[in-house]
């Protein structure tokens, strides 16, 4: 809630409405996401800045839904998915350009985690990762089939 308060300070109209509108169907606990190429987005709420929405770029789920990649951009992650009572568990690590990913917990500069939801009668999914050791209070990757 923090991390929202914040984006809402934002001036830019437009990406206000983007996290308004990305929010407003609700949120449904699932208990996997499908595999397949995906577009996502980085949303930092809050922090450094009040509000940044990046462009989208690909991410791929696999392996039966417990692998989360982000495979262009310059800030990449790879982490495993993995069902919980309350939605399911990212526990993964950022890594930049075409470097070699990073395992979570070889270096705690580059570690993540957070929950995957769906987003209520849509086909895609929010990965949200609060408090992040950079930039911002909260993280939002939207992840479009």
């Amino acid at each position: 809630m923090r991390g929202l308060g914040e984006a809402m300070r934002g001036e830019i109209e437009e990406e206000r409405e983007t996290v308004a509108a990305l929010y407003a169907p609700g949120l449904d606990v699932v208990d996997a996401v499908p595999d397949g190429k995906y577009r996502c987005r980085t949303i930092k709420l809050g922090g450094f800045l009040p509000l940044v929405t990046y462009n989208f770029f690909n991410c791929r789920i696999s392996e039966d839904g417990t692998k989360n990649e982000k495979v262009s951009g310059s800030q990449r992650f790879t982490g495993t998915l993995t069902p919980s009572d309350d939605g399911i568990f990212y526990q993964g690590a950022l890594h930049y350009n075409d470097d070699p990913a990073n395992a979570y917990g070889t270096d705690e500069e580059f570690n993540q985690v957070g929950c995957v939801y769906k987003i209520a009668d849509e086909d895609h999914y929010i990965l949200e990762m609060p408090l992040p050791l950079r930039e911002s209070t909260h993280d939002v990757i939207e992840l479009v089939r």
